[in-house]
């Protein structure tokens, strides 16, 4: 008799174990290894410089220089350089976006680029608790699992020791992209835990390597830098 009721009470102990753990407690544990709530949702915008090397299929690589500018909720700007040759031009706000390349500007009608903006704030995880999710697990992570109002669907994988966000997944054109993060700091002036390394994979290929420079935080912006960006035929006309 007193087996069953051990038994019983192992049975009891995991299942509560594992009921436990909701979306909601994992989200918090990760906002709060990030730096805290309040924190997060205190910047609204930042400025981040990187270096990027880029791989191809033949095995080289190419080392590039992105510039980021982001303000809340949807407004992002992304400057890549060759060196220090300015390449192209992304530029979102409002459910619109263009590109700027190679002197001609076209309108970016895709929904996961520009509908997904908010993804990139520092309190996206606030944000994502707003949201209808689900949950799975394995050895390593629990899984969050989140479809944006693009429809693209997103898989947050948060590490089960310390709830720091490891790697995000998602797929597109039937193309699968894993982004792992990594070399988390606190950001100076602050106490947000920042990864301040990302690897990009492609249907299982690294295809690129990102490390952060520089990191600004309420860095005031001039609001033109958001607008459709001109050519230099734009401009002339």
């Amino acid at each position: 008799m007193k087996k069953i009721y051990f038994l019983f009470f192992i049975l009891f102990f995991c299942f509560n174990s594992i009921c436990s753990v909701t979306t909601d407690v994992i989200l918090d544990n990760a906002i709060e290894f990030m730096g805290g709530e309040k924190e997060l949702k205190e910047y609204h915008n930042y400025y981040i410089e990187k270096y990027i090397i880029s791989f191809s299929t033949g095995g080289s690589s190419s080392s590039d220089m992105q510039k980021v500018y982001f303000q809340k909720p949807n407004k992002l700007r992304i400057e890549n350089y060759l060196h220090t040759l300015l390449k192209d031009v992304y530029v979102y706000r409002d459910n619109r976006g263009w590109l700027l390349s190679l002197d001609e500007v076209i309108e970016i009608e895709d929904d996961v680029s520009t509908g997904d903006i908010w993804l990139n704030g520092l309190d996206y995880l606030v944000i994502l608790k707003q949201s209808n999710l689900s949950i799975s697990e394995d050895e390593l992570y629990y899984i969050i699992n989140f479809t944006a109002e693009s429809g693209l669907a997103y898989k947050f994988y948060f590490n089960r020791l310390n709830y720091c966000l490891d790697k995000i997944c998602f797929s597109l054109l039937n193309n699968i992209y894993e982004i792992t993060l990594s070399d988390y700091r606190v950001i100076e002036g602050s106490s947000i835990n920042y990864p301040f390394s990302r690897e990009i994979f492609l249907n299982g290929l690294e295809i690129c390597v990102e490390k952060v420079k520089v990191i600004e935080l309420d860095k005031r912006f001039d609001e033109e830098i958001f607008n459709k960006p001109e050519s230099e035929k734009d401009e002339k006309d």
